[in-house]
């Protein structure tokens, strides 16, 4: 597999890649967990009530303030479009300042969500291939790549 695109994500796509990130995935589903908790012992005392408000607070602040305040940062540092070079070997990513270089086997997954790849290297981490960089030939041979790599 040798396949090259060249990419400049917007504001927008930004925003879905962090709401779509692993780390924003485990806390969402943290928050959710303590709100759930609270609301069910909310019956045996009032005590806990502030659970319920501190779970649907903070998983509202992942899913929307968090995401666009992240988004623009992120957008300002990128000096401009990326070059994504993907080998069978190598995953390369080039911008007018930087070059990036990881073998796949650095990646112990490979996860198919919001228009992204995202290929995690570790609980909290993973490495981005935007879907849009590539035509549809390009993506089913990619997918079909992935599913043989991380099945």
């Amino acid at each position: 597999m040798d396949l090259t695109a060249t990419v400049q994500l917007t504001n927008r796509e930004y925003r879905g890649l962090i709401r779509h990130s692993p780390v924003i995935r485990l806390y969402a589903t943290g928050t959710l967990i303590l709100a759930l908790t609270g609301a069910l012992t909310l019956s045996f005392s009032d005590s806990n009530e502030w659970l319920v408000y501190f779970g649907l607070v903070t998983l509202i602040c992942l899913e929307t303030v968090i995401p666009h305040i992240s988004a623009r940062k992120i957008a300002a540092r990128m000096p401009g479009p990326c070059t994504l070079y993907l080998t069978d070997e190598t995953i390369t990513l080039r911008t007018p300042v930087s070059r990036y270089v990881m073998a796949w086997s650095a990646c112990y997954s490979a996860r198919d969500r919001g228009g992204f790849w995202f290929l995690e290297t570790s609980l909290i981490t993973a490495e981005v291939i935007p879907k849009r960089a590539f035509d549809e030939h390009q993506q089913a041979d990619l997918a079909a790549f992935l599913a043989r790599r991380f099945s």
